[in-house]
């Protein structure tokens, strides 16, 4: 049936040009962003999908920046350790020298002021070893109940309460103090024995190198060189911190060691996340090209479509003349 009023066959191929249209559109915005979802409307499970997995990258990229800090923190205080067990070494060694009886009193108070310079050079280096700002080997007023410690908790993932915690032991000598302590006979309670003295180890692991004083006014003795007996002590005593310090510093490589797999493992998950994201959110340019291709052979020849439907009509007047 011929009908001039309606044009079936023109509105087919304008309803098809408009279709074609938003998919050409669509491929050529894939192919100016490079990302096949641009908008919700493109794929919603995917946009929500392909967000949340971006929102875990950068958390996994940020905890991989944060093991990477801690190791270079932690070699901070393994260097200033080196320093500070090198020291030590020293004092033991001059504390040796003081401990023979081949020295007079002068000898030993001369021993004694490089000995004490030595002291009072790890105090400084314990005090002010920093990483951002932060000092990390003077335990920063945190006490147990052996010894003086800091520690660290390091974000080492994407989601909360991801933590390495790590402990630095404190290079400063000092004790904790109580007055109001009270003890059976013979036992101790935060560190003061029945008789008021410090046993409180303080810094140096389990060293012995400050006592009776309290942390608030640091008016005890630290130990010296200038007698014999005096001079074995502090071998004694040096011993058990030069191992302290060995310890510390061996616990320092296996926290790096660690830190190390830990950023690794991270950067590793990020990775292949990405990969994951890319898949559902990228575009496929080989695909994308193909897709622009074809929408624009078929805008043509909708586009001549319609015009032969518009010319069909033109023949109805022909029955009239």
């Amino acid at each position: 049936m011929s009908v001039i009023n309606t044009n079936t066959a023109a509105n087919i191929s304008a309803l098809a040009i408009g279709i074609n249209e938003r998919e050409m559109s669509r491929a050529m915005e894939r192919l100016s962003t490079g990302k096949r979802i641009n908008s919700a409307q493109d794929d919603a499970a995917g946009l929500a999908i392909s967000d949340r997995m971006g929102a875990q990258i950068s958390g996994l990229d940020q905890a991989a920046r944060n093991a990477n800090d801690a190791v270079s923190m932690i070699q901070v205080a393994e260097g200033a350790t080196k320093e500070i067990s090198q020291m030590l070494t020293r004092m033991r060694e001059l504390a040796v020298q003081a401990a023979s009886g081949t020295y007079s009193a002068t000898d030993r108070d001369a021993l004694d002021l490089e000995f004490q310079a030595l002291i009072a050079e790890i105090t400084r280096i314990a005090k002010n070893t920093e990483w951002n700002g932060s000092t990390i080997l003077d335990g920063n007023s945190v006490y147990t109940s052996d010894s003086v410690k800091a520690s660290k908790n390091i974000q080492l993932g994407a989601g909360a309460n991801q933590t390495m915690t790590l402990e630095f032991q404190s290079w400063v000598p000092t004790v904790q103090h109580d007055e109001t302590a009270t003890t059976a006979a013979g036992a101790n309670a935060n560190g003061i024995d029945t008789n008021g003295n410090s046993t409180n180890d303080g810094a140096y692991g389990t060293a012995t190198l400050y006592w009776g004083g309290s942390d608030a006014t640091l008016d005890g003795n630290y130990i010296n060189i200038d007698t014999v007996d005096n001079a074995n002590f502090a071998v004694t005593q040096l011993d058990l911190a030069i191992n302290g310090a060995a310890s510390e510093r061996a616990k320092y490589g296996a926290y790096v060691s660690r830190l190390q797999h830990a950023s690794d493992n991270l950067t590793n998950i990020s990775t292949n996340t990405a990969a994951s994201r890319s898949r559902i959110a990228d575009a496929d340019y080989a695909s994308e090209t193909m897709e622009l291709a074809r929408t624009q052979i078929i805008a043509q020849a909708s586009t001549a479509m319609l015009a032969q439907a518009n010319q069909v009509k033109q023949t109805v007047l022909s029955l009239l003349q």
